[in-house]
């Protein structure tokens, strides 16, 4: 599927490759949930969370250019309704997303393993039920495994997706086999490894909206390394 194919529900459009993330999330959510309940949170508290953070994330992604363009909105208000998400509206939502999620962890003093490991879960999962049906073509290639956009093109492309399915399905089959019994070093790991996979995988991807040199994606890919490799040096030091 394309994910900048637009959907239309009436007078609301949203992109095709959103609605997939969050069906991947909801999955995600389900069976993070269960193990949400081993690990002594109450019933569907894990669930309530990543509720909480979808929904600032779509308020935000949807109406978050109104903070740079209010006049477009006096002048048209049915915009509202009709205009969909950008890229900055993406770090927007994600930024106000993330700054929520701090302030429910230190309010209500969850466990920091345990969120740091249903997070991590969460994340994989729906970055694998994403990939599985949302086509991203990256770079031409002249790779055996190259796809062709149409029947008899002469270019081939990088299946960028099922790279990150291959990867992120590796990672998770780790988890929950050879290490099963996580503990904070093999968590921070994960988050390392599943970060520096899916940058060194973005090599072969066609990078558009460049902020500082990197694509939105290269930059969260950044952020889980960051977040494991600062983890790691922390507990060595304690």
């Amino acid at each position: 599927m394309d994910a900048n194919r637009v959907l239309q529900f009436g007078l609301v459009k949203l992109p095709i490759g959103l609605l997939v993330l969050f069906v991947g999330l909801s999955v995600a959510v389900f069976i993070t949930e269960k193990i949400a309940r081993k690990k002594q949170l109450a019933k569907d508290e894990w669930t309530n969370i990543i509720f909480t953070l979808s929904l600032v994330f779509l308020i935000f992604y949807k109406f978050g250019w109104v903070i740079f363009d209010i006049k477009s909105v006096l002048k048209n208000p049915a915009s509202l309704i009709w205009t969909t998400g950008s890229p900055t509206t993406i770090l927007i939502s994600t930024v106000v997303s993330a700054l929520v999620f701090l302030y429910l962890i230190k309010k209500h003093k969850y466990p920091l393993f345990t969120i740091l490991d249903l997070s991590w879960l969460t994340i994989a999962i729906t970055l694998f039920l994403y990939n599985l049906f949302i086509v991203d073509y990256g770079k031409v290639t002249d790779l055996f495994f190259g796809i062709a956009l149409q029947e008899g093109s002469k270019f081939n492309y990088h299946p960028i997706n099922w790279y990150r399915v291959l990867w992120v399905g590796i990672l998770l089959i780790v988890r929950f086999t050879k290490w099963s019994d996580l503990n904070y070093a093999k968590l921070l790991y994960l988050y390392i490894l599943l970060g520096l996979g899916l940058l060194l995988i973005s090599i072969f991807d066609i990078s558009f909206n460049l902020v500082f040199g990197f694509t939105f994606n290269q930059w969260a890919f950044l952020a889980l390394i960051t977040l494991g490799g600062v983890g790691l040096i922390k507990t060595s030091v304690d």
